[in-house]
């Protein structure tokens, strides 16, 4: 401790000795925060060493080892920001100041030469002015005139040191005077500057781009306007100016080994070569300088820029000379301007990157100290958290009486007491092939289960592994593994690292796993997986514990046999659908079934062959009455069950004669014997043959004995009941025959127009002829059975298939028949085969669906509003018509009526019927009429029966009447012979 105390002091003294060594502006100013900074961090380390001396002072700091960590770290971050937040804002200020400083170095140059120049020029300026007045434009050459003329002018040249000659052009451009020493090229200057000063009238200098005099010399035209006494023009006086004698007043400035001043003209051409290239004097810099743009805002000011030509990074300075078309750039280098100050901030950076150095030494040996610490506080930490863990799960065995209450208790514990960050138990489901999650416990827990696993994924995770391999799998880092189980993912996403699955094991096979998350790396340690492992097996002599429990409680409310609940659960689950039945005002039925001669299938097969038909009778009944029937084998050659929410006495008849169907019509296959079995029923209606369950029990006993006795099959307790029933099933077994027999035949009622007495429809009414009755059998007797027993689906569209082979008979036989309305069934509408169908039957013949009218009751299209417009859509896209039946007699809204996609309304018969009694049913077919009229729908009217009944519905301008009035339903022979004699209404005076 002591040789790094000496080493942070002498990395101390480098920075602060260097600083104080500095001549930079702004290193100064911040030396007092940075020794201060030093002294801090030297106050710190003695500290630390005093606490390291004393054991007192120790222990107080290793009972805080979690915080004096924190603080250490949080102590060296700060130095640290410190040294290097002093370092990084000394230098940028140093920095600032230095480029401030030449900016202003830079301005004073330029003024300086702006100064000298503009001084320089005006001289040159007054000297033209004295030759313009003076000087003759137009005295001839050799005449006194001119010589007076010409030494006056070289008199001015040997005047100004910057004008290498001076002469005098006329108005047409001829040099009509001279000094001594022209340039070679003064012919070439005139030209430009002619033309300037004869479209401008002004006084000022035209100054010229440079142009070369011989090898490396160049003079810069500058003119004159000369005018005569008039004002007009009369010619120039023209003079060349030396850059180099301008290069030579500003050479004595000290710009540095990077700096330079030019003179440069407005748009940028170069007038003076002084530290610049000699080709680039007379030529425009090209990018165009800054300084042009700038100087449209202002006549001075500074930028930086690498220079054009050498690339140096430069501060330039500008100024113009005033009312002149001239710019002075002075500029100093960059690198020359920071050299000092790189020098200084590399001693800065050297000594704060040795300090820093020397802290992190001193903080990593601090670090692993208390890092020792840790580590004995961690291991003493897990010892406690192990024994609470242990002492939660023992207490939960303990009291535990359900798997689901242990699994529960066990994620619970492992999260409360072990301070795991989520527990779970997954057990397989071979319905899905899925480990489904039976218990849970944790924040995170419910994000984790959200994602599946199975065991039929290659990807599969560390749960499927321990199912499928019965041991524990553990990984203490999730992120380094290479399954793509999708929860592994997810744990690495929520901070999860470590991760332990654990098998539960009952009679030596995987029931369920129970996985562990915790979220440092390396957390399940060797140790840490023994005891878990230990934990697991307790869990495991548990479950095996419980199971013998549970099958013990099922067996005493279940037959072993069967599995099927045995008498006292039976009463217990009846009672409770009786109480629901109550509330509902719905009927039931207890059955009772013996098996017939049961004794001697066991007397002749074996007792294990009378077991397999009772295991038989079992699956049969189940799957005949459903699964969520209570279904029961109260003894060794009985079943029970309840028959609940039935809306008749014919219903309830109908699903006891299917289950004892499904009990005998088939043989069953025992030990390769085929066994005919034959069985009985007695059956106690509620409410009427008792309102508790023993009393219903009872009577469907004695109805069985009953049953026996009289060898029925079925025998219900009220003797009345047997007539109806054994009435009901004997037409139910012939509606299921009549169908593929051909005994239902179609009859048609014609449908007449109201005003023209034109017959415009008819409507399909089925009819059976049963062979044992005379006549037909009219609707209302089976139409209501074949609904109850789901026959009205294959009847339904056997109805619309035979009412369209008609229409297309008729066709074929060169008539034109009217559409056929055909009645659909609240079954057919739900079906959600139902458009397929009716699609099937108008797809045999061309225009079929023209002669195709649905008639849909308004309380059938009520009840589902939505899915019926869906389905009555499709249909009329196809172009079968759709009408509402019995309007009227529902609570239909005149918003969804409007909704649905509707061509015709038909008024129910009652109102039909009363309309001619009461003004109230009269006033309501009106309003009916009106209605539809304005949705645009045709109206029919059924149960027309008198002349007064016709008048009055075409005086309120019904549009078709249908009813015995005009004509009772026919046989397609005589609709065929009505269609062909085309006779209207008769009599007509019904409708007139």
């Amino acid at each position: 401790m002591r040789r790094i105390t000496a080493a942070l002091a002498c990395a101390l003294v480098s920075p602060i000795a260097a600083a104080s060594n500095a001549s930079l502006p702004g290193m100064r100013g911040d030396l007092y925060g940075w020794i201060a900074a030093a002294a801090s961090a030297t106050v710190l380390i003695a500290g630390f060493e005093y606490a390291h001396r004393r054991p007192r002072v120790r222990n107080r700091i290793a009972r805080g080892d979690r915080s004096l960590r924190l603080l250490i770290l949080a102590v060296v971050v700060l130095f640290v920001g410190g040294v290097v937040a002093n370092l990084f804002f000394s230098l940028r200020n140093t920095h600032e100041t230095l480029l401030d400083e030449a900016r202003d170095d830079t301005a004073n140059l330029a003024l300086a030469v702006q100064q000298q120049l503009s001084g320089l020029i005006d001289d040159i300026d007054f000297s033209m002015s004295i030759v313009a007045r003076s000087a003759p434009a137009q005295a001839l050459p050799g005449t006194a005139d001119a010589t007076v003329a010409e030494e006056m002018l070289t008199g001015m040249a040997r005047h100004l040191p910057a004008v290498q000659a001076m002469w005098v052009v006329d108005a047409g451009g001829r040099i009509v005077h001279r000094s001594r020493d022209m340039p070679r090229r003064a012919e070439a200057a005139i030209a430009g500057h002619l033309q300037l000063h004869q479209q401008r009238n002004t006084d000022a200098l035209a100054f010229g781009r440079p142009m070369p005099d011989g090898p490396g010399r160049w003079f810069i035209p500058v003119s004159r306007r000369m005018k005569r006494p008039d004002g007009r023009f009369a010619g120039m006086v023209v003079a060349a100016l030396r850059p180099g004698y301008i290069a030579r007043q500003t050479s004595a400035l000290d710009l540095g080994r990077e700096g330079v001043a030019v003179l440069m003209s407005t748009d940028g051409v170069v007038m003076q070569q002084a530290a610049l290239p000699s080709t680039m004097i007379g030529r425009p810099i090209e990018p165009t300088p800054r300084f042009i743009a700038l100087t449209r805002r202002a006549d001075t000011g500074s930028y930086r820029t690498a220079h054009p030509f050498d690339g140096v990074d430069r501060i330039i300075s500008y100024r113009r000379l005033p009312g002149r078309p001239l710019v002075v750039l002075a500029g100093v280098g960059v690198n020359e301007v920071l050299a000092p100050w790189r020098q200084t901030a590399a001693t800065y950076i050297a000594g704060s990157l040795l300090l820093l150095v020397l802290l992190t030494l001193l903080g990593v040996r601090l670090w692993r100290e208390l890092q020792r610490r840790a580590e004995h506080q961690t291991l003493i930490a897990r010892l406690e958290r192990t024994r609470r863990l242990q002492a939660g799960i023992s207490s939960l065995i303990v009291r535990a009486t359900t798997r689901s209450e242990l699994f529960e208790g066990t994620c619970d514990a492992a999260v409360r007491h072990g301070r795991l960050g989520a527990a779970w138990i997954d057990m397989f489901d071979p319905a899905t092939g899925t480990l489904s999650t039976v218990a849970s416990a944790g924040k995170d827990v419910g994000q984790l289960l959200s994602q599946p696993a199975t065991l039929n994924d290659d990807g599969s995770g560390m749960a499927v592994e321990t199912f499928v391999s019965g041991q524990t799998v553990v990984s203490n880092d999730l992120a380094t593994r290479t399954d793509r189980s999708p929860r592994r993912q997810c744990a690495v996403a929520l901070g999860y690292r470590s991760k332990i699955t654990l098998p539960l094991l009952r009679r030596n096979e995987p029931l369920a796993t129970l996985t562990l998350l915790a979220r440092p790396v390396g957390f399940f340690t060797a140790e840490e997986t023994r005891t878990l492992e230990h934990l697991a097996a307790d869990l495991s002599h548990a479950l095996d514990h419980l199971a013998a429990v549970e099958r013990v409680n099922y067996l005493a409310l279940h037959d072993a046999l069967t599995g099927l609940p045995n008498h006292t659960l039976f009463i217990d689950r009846t009672a409770q659908r009786l109480r629901r039945a109550a509330e509902s005002d719905l009927r039931c039925a207890v059955a009772k079934i013996d098996i017939e001669r049961f004794r001697q299938i066991n007397a002749t097969a074996g007792r294990e062959a009378g077991d397999t038909v009772i295991r038989l009778i079992a699956q049969r009944l189940t799957t005949a009455l459903g699964r969520d029937a209570v279904l029961s084998r109260p003894e060794r050659d009985h079943f029970m069950f309840l028959i609940d929410e039935a809306g008749s006495e014919a219903e309830i008849a109908s699903a006891v004669h299917k289950a004892l169907q499904a009990c005998s019509d088939a043989p069953m296959n025992v030990d390769g014997q085929a066994l005919h079995i034959s069985v009985r029923a007695g059956v106690s209606l509620y409410p009427d043959d008792g309102r508790d369950t023993e009393t219903l029990v009872r009577n469907a006993e004695a109805a069985l004995a009953r049953a026996k006795h009289m060898r029925e099959r079925m025998v219900f307790y009220a003797p009345a009941m047997n007539a109806r029933v054994a009435e009901t099933l004997l037409i139910e077994n012939k509606l299921r025959s009549a169908l593929e027999r051909g005994q239902f035949a179609l009859h048609y009622q014609p449908k007449f127009d109201a005003h023209s007495g034109a017959l415009c429809g008819l409507e399909a009414l089925i009819r059976w002829k049963d062979p044992d009755e005379e006549g037909l059998i009219l609707p209302a007797r089976f139409v209501p059975l074949l609904e109850e027993t789901g026959l009205i689906l294959p009847v339904g569209e056997w109805v619309m298939n035979e009412a369209l082979r008609d229409y297309r008979r008729w066709r074929e036989a060169g008539l034109s028949p009217p559409r056929i309305a055909v009645n659909v069934s609240a079954l057919q509408l739900r079906q959600d085969s139902f458009t397929r169908s009716v699609r099937s039957a108008v797809g045999g013949a061309d225009h079929a669906e023209r002669g195709l009218e649905l008639e849909i009751t308004e309380s059938m299209l009520m009840t589902r509003v939505e899915s019926n417009a869906d389905k009555l859509d499709a249909i009329r896209d196809m172009g079968v018509s759709i009408a509402i039946d019995d309007f009227g007699t529902g609570y239909s809204s005149l918003q969804y009526i409007a909704r649905l996609p509707l061509d015709t309304l038909k008024i129910d018969r009652s109102f039909v019927a009363g309309m001619t009694r009461n003004t109230t049913d009269r006033e309501i077919v009106a309003s009916v009429i009106s209605l539809a009229h304005q949705l645009h729908l045709k109206v029919v009217a059924e149960g027309v029966e008198s002349n007064e009944q016709a008048q009055l519905l075409q005086q309120l301008s019904c549009d078709e009447v249908q009813g015995f009035l005009f004509s009772p339903p026919l046989p397609p022979s005589r609709v065929e012979a009505l269609m062909r004699s085309s006779r209207r209404l008769d009599p007509p005076a019904a409708l007139h």
